[in-house]
């Protein structure tokens, strides 16, 4: 395992930076796609072409809601060389893991805040960790995004070839991530 994180800087359209994003993080988005390859088949018994398959059917629905997310996902399979279900599958883990993998198989994160009345700072704070599954820190990285016009430039560690994460951006907002699994979750 590598002792250091890899930072990645984008800018431009969103297709532009996916493209630039997928160049820079390829190996490891190939090393994680290797990796949900074999946990899909080892704890949920899906083949990765029935995992391509299911993540298909999701590109419109991803367009519908927001078409620049699409782009950028497609601008991160073209720069990896990779196919665009794949990156979709590796943006909709927590999909297939409430329709596929067992409760014992989901280990999450887990997140804290602190608001300025309780700090001795008088700050907020706010902090998370990655213990999904051990192996995966091999493929995240740190990824710096400019955005065009009025958007908010964002700084996230993720899972290479994933397009949002845990992290923060320039107007303030701070975003942690936990998968919270009920009986009553639905895709």
């Amino acid at each position: 395992m590598s002792s250091s994180t890899r930072i990645v800087y984008v800018e431009g359209a969103p297709r532009d930076r996916g493209f630039s994003y997928g160049s820079s993080a390829k190996d490891l988005i190939h090393k994680n796609i290797e990796i949900y390859r074999v946990l899909y088949r080892r704890f949920a018994g899906l083949e990765w072409d029935n995992v391509k398959a299911e993540a298909e059917g999701w590109i419109p629905i991803i367009r519908k809601y927001d078409g620049e997310i699409m782009d950028e996902i497609e601008g991160i399979a073209a720069g990896a060389e990779c196919s665009v279900e794949e990156i979709v599958a590796l943006n909709a883990r927590y999909e297939f893991s409430i329709t596929t993998l067992s409760r014992r198989n989901r280990r999450e994160c887990t997140a804290f805040a602190v608001t300025p009345d309780s700090s001795l700072i008088d700050e907020t704070i706010l902090g998370q960790n990655w213990d999904f599954r051990s192996r995966f820190r091999e493929t995240c990285l740190i990824l710096g995004v400019r955005q065009e016009g009025e958007k908010p430039d964002v700084l996230m560690h993720l899972e290479a070839g994933t397009v949002g994460h845990k992290g923060l951006n320039s107007s303030g907002l701070r975003l942690c991530i936990n998968a919270l699994h009920s009986d009553r979750d639905r895709v």
